[in-house]
C-alpha cells in the first residue's frame, strides 16, 4: 500500500496478485480515495484460528479531514475497503506510527505520536489504539508521559536527525509496536543526555497494551553518537528483535559522501518475549554512508521512515535506506535487508500453530532447527493446556520429535495451547538450550456455517426499494452473540445498500439483519470466514449469496422542481471561518447521493459540499466540474465564511460561517446545512442559503434567502455524479435565479 495518484490524487492504493509470478495478473485497487493521504501502514492476520482471519488493515493520516487518523480493512482479499473507522479527531495531532496486530487473540494495535507541534526542540507522547473487535471500535488505552524528541535542528515542522545540507533525515522519535499474546511492545527514539541526538528506547506491557513497563534504552554504546529510528518484531515463539539506525561506529557524518562512513544497523533480542535482553550487536555488516537525497521528485530531508520489522516462525527480517552503492561519485538511497534466525527452537507442528482441526488428537509432532541431545529430552518437556506428555519418540540426529499422550489433552472445544519450556532440552552439536515455545490452535467439532436465509439465497427482498428489510441467517450451531456485529455482513451490488442492525434470536442459531436499500436489482450478502464464531470462539466458514431487490434500479439525473420554503436555521458552529476553507463533519445519517452512500461531506467556504473531493476552488464553472465526483453545488462563488468581515455581522448571531441543525425524528430526520457568507469582491454583500439532506432518500433541497445579493451571476447551482452525469440549475447568469426553493429528487 502507497500514496497513489490513481486513487484521488493523494489516497492509497496498490496492486494485488493471486498468481504474483504471473507480471499480468496484477490489478489495481483503492484503499482511501482522498487528496492528503499520509502516514500509511498496514497489517494482515494471517492466523486461520483467529477470528478475523484474512482481515487485512490499513491505517493512516488524512489532512484533509482535520488530520485524524483513520483505519480501513478489508475482508475480501482487498476488493472492497468500505469498513472505514475514524480513530482519532485530530485535535491534538496524533501521528500514526504503525498498525501491527497479535497472532495468537485476533487484537490490533495502532502506535500513535503526539508530537508537540513538531519542530525542535519538542516534546513527543506515545499513544496506543487497541481494537479487540476486528478493527469495528477502538480505544485509546495507553496514553505515555511526554519525553524530548530527537534530532539536532528542525527543516519546518520537521525535526532532523543531522545538520548537513541546512538538516537532514527528518525524524520525530517515531517506531513500532508488536505484539503476541497480549504481550505489547513498542520501540522509539528519544533525545540522548546533552549533545546526544538519540537514543532508542522499548517499554513492554503484559496487559494488552494498558498499562507499560519503565523504559529501557536498548543501546549501550557510551557515545554521543545518534540512535534512531527503531523497528520491532516479535515471533510466535516469543522472540522479540529491535533494530535501529546507529552512528556509533563513526566520528562524522556527511551527506552524500562515499568517503566518509557514518551509520550501520544494530539490534538488540530478547529470547523470552521481552523479558529480558541479550546484548546488542551489529546486523548489517557495513558501516554505510549518510546518504543523499538526490531525487528532485521526493522531499529532500527524507529517508528511512517506513522501515517495518516482521517475523516468521524461525526468523526476524528487516529493512533499511542504505548509502553503501555510491552513483556518479556520490552515496544515494537504496534499500537492504537481512535477517536473524530465531535461534535453537520450535519451527513447525502437527496440530499447525493457528489451524483448526476437527480431531481429538492423542500424538503431536513437534520439528525443531537442529538435532536434540537425546538425554536430555523427556516426555514432559511438552505440555497441551498444561497437561504433560506421556511417552516421546526420537531418533538421534533427526529433527522431530512425536509426543504421545495416553488420552487426549484436547476435551473442550475452543482455543488450545502448547507449551515447551525455555531449556526443556538441548541442542546435540554445542549443548545449547531450546527457547521457550507456545503457540495456540483450535479444536472445532463443527465448522460454523450458514445453512439457510430468509429470503432464501436467489430470493427477492420486498416490497419495492427504497426500504428497510428484514434478512434472517441462520447457522448450523449456536453463535456467540457477542461476536456478531453489523459490519460482520457487508452487502454490493445495490448502490446505497446498508446494514442498520443486527440481534441474535432463535436460542442463537438465527442472526437477524436490518438491511436498508435505496434501489432496486441484484444484491450479493457476504460474510467473511472468521467474522463470527460459535459459542467455543471458533470462527465461521465463508458464506455468500445473491438476491434480488424488488423497486427501479438506480437512475443518473435529478429532477430539479420548485419548492419555495425558507431557511431553517443552523444552530451548530462547524468552524468554518475564512477564505478557502474546507471543513469535514460527519453527517448525522448515511446519506446516498445517485448511488452512493456517505457517511461524511467536505463544505467549502465557496457554497460546494463535496463528498469525495476537498477542492477549496473559488473559480467556478459550469458543470461539469471535472474530477470531483459527487458533489452537490447549492452556491459556487467566491466567498468569505470569516467570522465578523465586513457585513458578517448582519446575519443572525452576528458573524459568518457555515452552520448545521436537524429537523425531525429518525427515521425520517432532515440535516440541514446553512451558509452565511461575504463575497470575496464586496465585503459588504451577503450570500444566505442552505442545502438539506434527507434521510433514507436520495433527495436535496436547496433554499435561498432573500438576501443573495449577487444572485447567479457569477456561480454555479446543480449536482454532479461524474464528468458524464450532472444537472445544473444555473451558472454564471444562464438558468433559473438564486431565489426560493428547489428540491433535487432522482429520476
Amino acid at each position: 500500500v502507497w500514496l497513489d495518484a490513481g486513487c484521488g490524487g493523494q489516497g492509497l492504493g496498490g496492486y494485488k496478485s493471486t498468481n504474483p509470478s504471473d507480471a499480468t495478473s496484477w490489478t489495481h485497487y483503492c484503499v482511501h480515495t482522498g487528496t492528503s493521504d499520509d502516514r500509511e501502514s498496514g497489517w494482515v492476520d494471517n492466523n486461520p484460528s483467529s477470528p478475523f482471519y484474512g482481515r487485512m488493515y490499513v491505517s493512516w493520516n488524512d489532512f484533509a479531514r482535520s488530520q485524524a487518523l483513520f483505519l480501513r480493512y478489508s475482508t475480501d482479499n482487498g476488493a472492497t475497503w468500505t469498513n472505514e473507522q475514524q480513530i482519532t479527531t485530530g485535535t491534538p495531532f496524533i501521528r500514526d506510527v504503525q498498525i501491527t496486530g497479535d497472532l495468537a487473540t485476533g487484537d490490533v494495535y495502532i502506535a500513535g505520536m503526539n508530537e508537540g507541534g513538531g519542530g525542535f526542540p519538542h516534546t513527543d507522547m506515545n499513544l496506543i489504539y487497541r481494537s479487540t473487535d476486528g478493527g469495528n471500535t477502538w480505544t485509546n488505552t495507553y496514553t505515555g508521559p511526554g519525553f524530548a524528541g530527537p534530532g539536532v535542528a528542525a527543516v519546518g515542522y520537521f525535526a532532523q536527525m543531522f545538520s548537513d545540507g541546512g538538516g537532514f533525515w527528518r525524524h520525530e522519535g517515531w517506531g513500532e509496536p508488536a505484539a503476541f499474546n497480549h504481550v505489547v511492545h513498542l520501540v522509539y527514539a528519544q533525545h540522548g543526555a546533552g549533545a546526544d541526538p538519540g537514543d532508542v528506547f522499548y517499554i513492554r506491557s503484559t496487559d494488552s497494551g494498558v498499562t507499560f513497563s519503565a523504559p529501557l534504552q536498548l543501546n549501550t554504546d557510551a557515545t554521543t553518537r545518534p540512535q534512531w529510528q527503531p523497528n520491532i518484531s516479535v515471533s510466535p515463539t516469543g522472540t522479540v528483535m529491535a533494530t535501529w539506525y546507529d552512528a556509533r561506529d563513526s566520528a562524522s557524518c556527511t551527506m552524500g559522501n562515499p568517503a566518509v562512513p557514518c551509520y550501520r544497523m544494530y539490534s538488540r533480542k530478547s529470547n523470552d518475549n521481552g523479558v529480558s535482553w541479550l546484548l546488542d550487536d551489529t546486523l548489517s555488516d557495513v558501516v554505510s554512508p549518510l546518504p543523499g537525497q538526490s531525487d528532485p521528485n521526493i522531499q529532500t530531508t527524507y529517508a528511512g521512515d517506513y522501515d517495518y520489522g516482521s517475523a516468521l516462525l524461525t526468523k526476524h527480517l528487516t529493512s533499511w535506506t542504505d548509502g553503501r552503492v555510491a552513483i556518479g561519485g556520490a552515496s544515494q538511497q537504496d534499500t537492504f535487508t537481512d535477517r536473524e534466525l530465531v535461534g535453537f527452537g520450535v519451527t513447525t507442528t502437527n496440530p499447525a500453530c493457528g489451524s483448526i482441526i476437527s480431531t481429538q488428537p492423542a500424538n503431536f509432532v513437534v520439528n525443531v532447527t537442529d538435532p536434540v541431545n537425546p538425554a536430555t529430552l523427556q516426555a514432559g518437556d511438552f505440555t497441551v493446556n498444561g497437561i504433560a506428555a506421556n511417552t516421546v519418540i526420537y531418533t538421534a540426529g533427526t529433527t522431530t520429535m512425536t509426543f504421545h499422550y495416553n488420552s487426549t489433552p484436547v476435551t473442550v472445544q475452543g482455543l488450545q495451547t502448547m507449551q515447551i519450556p525455555a531449556g526443556a532440552f538441548n541442542r546435540a552439536s554445542d549443548s545449547q538450550p531450546n527457547l521457550a515455545f507456545t503457540c495456540t490452535f483450535r479444536y472445532d467439532a463443527l465448522l460454523l456455517q450458514v445453512t439457510t436465509t430468509v429470503p432464501a439465497v436467489g430470493g427477492t427482498f420486498s416490497p419495492p426499494a427504497p426500504n428497510n428489510y428484514q434478512y434472517d441467517v441462520n447457522f448450523n450451531e449456536a453463535v456467540d452473540p457477542t461476536s456478531v456485529q453489523t459490519t460482520d455482513l457487508t452487502l454490493t451490488g445495490s448502490a446505497g445498500a446498508s446494514v442498520t442492525g443486527v440481534s441474535v434470536i432463535n436460542a442463537n442459531m438465527t442472526a437477524r439483519f436490518t438491511l436498508h436499500m435505496n434501489f432496486g436489482g441484484s444484491l450479493t450478502a457476504n460474510i467473511a470466514a472468521g467474522a463470527i464464531t460459535d459459542s467455543f470462539g471458533n470462527p465461521n466458514a465463508a458464506f455468500s449469496g445473491n438476491y434480488t431487490v424488488g423497486g427501479c434500479p438506480p437512475q443518473d439525473h435529478y429532477n430539479i422542481a420548485q419548492i419555495g420554503g425558507s431557511i431553517v436555521a443552523g444552530t451548530t458552529d462547524i468552524g468554518n471561518h475564512g477564505d478557502d476553507v474546507v471543513t469535514t463533519i460527519s453527517l448525522p445519517f448515511s446519506y446516498t447521493l445517485y448511488d452512493t452512500g456517505y457517511s461524511s461531506i467536505n463544505l467549502s467556504s465557496n457554497g460546494t459540499a463535496q463528498f469525495v473531493t476537498t477542492d477549496i476552488a473559488y473559480a467556478n464553472s459550469c458543470l461539469p466540474w471535472t474530477t470531483h465526483n459527487y458533489t452537490v453545488f447549492p452556491y459556487w462563488d467566491d466567498q468569505r465564511t470569516d467570522a465578523t468581515l465586513g457585513a458578517c455581522t448582519l446575519f443572525a448571531g452576528g458573524q459568518c460561517g457555515i452552520f448545521t441543525s436537524i429537523s425531525g425524528t429518525a427515521p425520517n430526520r432532515i440535516f440541514n446545512i446553512e451558509w452565511r457568507t461575504i463575497y470575496f469582491s464586496n465585503n459588504n454583500q451577503r450570500a444566505n442559503y442552505e442545502l438539506r439532506l434527507y434521510e433514507g432518500q436520495s433527495r436535496l433541497d436547496v433554499i435561498y434567502d432573500p438576501v443573495v445579493d449577487q444572485g447567479n451571476t457569477s456561480a454555479t447551482a446543480g449536482v454532479q455524479r461524474d464528468d458524464t452525469t450532472f444537472d445544473q440549475y444555473f451558472c454564471n447568469g444562464t438558468g433559473s435565479g438564486a431565489t426560493g426553493g428547489q428540491s433535487y429528487t432522482i429520476q
